[in-house]
C-alpha cells in the first residue's frame, strides 16, 4: 500500500487492485448482473429481492393471505401493503446518447463514428485490462447466479 495524495490508502500495483476487486466483487456483492442479459438480470433482482420484482404480490413478499374474498377484501382496505393483485414494478429502460458530446473545440457536438479505428480501439484495450478482467469475473458470476436461480435458458 501507498500513501495517495489525500492522506488515504492506496493500492500500489495492478495485481494488488485485480485482487481486491475481485474480493470485493465475491464477497461484498450481493448479486452481479451484465448488460447483455439485461432482462435476465431484472428477474434476478425478482427473486432475490421480491419487492423489485416486475410483478409483486403479498405472497412473493412471503406474506400469507388466507380466507375467502371477503376476507381479502378487507384485508385490503386495513393494509394498503397488502394485496393479492399483481403490482406492476416495470424496470426503466434508457440507453441514449446526449444530444451534445462536448467533443469538439468550444464545448460544440462532434459527430463521433459508430465504431473506433483500429488505433483507438486497441489503446481502449491496453488501458482497460484491469476492468476487462473484472468484467470476465462478473459474467462467470453472473451465470453462477442465473443456474442457481433456476434461470438458465
Amino acid at each position: 500500500w501507498d500513501e495517495d495524495d489525500n492522506g488515504g490508502e492506496s493500492l500500489s500495483t495492478e495485481e494488488e487492485k485485480l485482487t481486491e476487486a475481485l474480493f470485493n466483487l465475491n464477497n461484498r456483492v450481493t448479486l452481479v448482473g451484465v448488460t447483455d442479459e439485461l432482462p435476465v438480470f431484472a428477474e434476478m433482482l425478482g427473486k432475490v429481492f421480491p419487492w423489485l420484482a416486475e410483478a409483486v404480490t403479498a405472497e412473493g413478499l412471503g406474506l400469507a393471505i388466507e380466507g375467502d374474498g371477503a376476507s381479502r377484501r378487507k384485508l385490503r382496505k386495513t393494509t394498503a401493503t397488502v394485496s393479492t393483485e399483481p403490482k406492476a414494478c416495470p424496470l426503466p429502460h434508457a440507453n441514449a446518447s446526449p444530444k451534445n458530446n462536448r467533443c469538439a473545440p468550444g464545448n460544440k457536438h462532434w459527430d463521433l463514428p459508430d465504431e473506433p479505428d483500429e488505433e483507438t480501439r486497441e489503446a481502449i484495450l491496453r488501458h482497460n485490462q484491469l476492468d476487462l478482467k473484472v468484467y470476465e469475473a462478473a459474467k462467470a458470476r453472473f451465470q453462477l447466479q442465473k443456474q442457481a436461480l433456476g434461470l438458465q435458458k
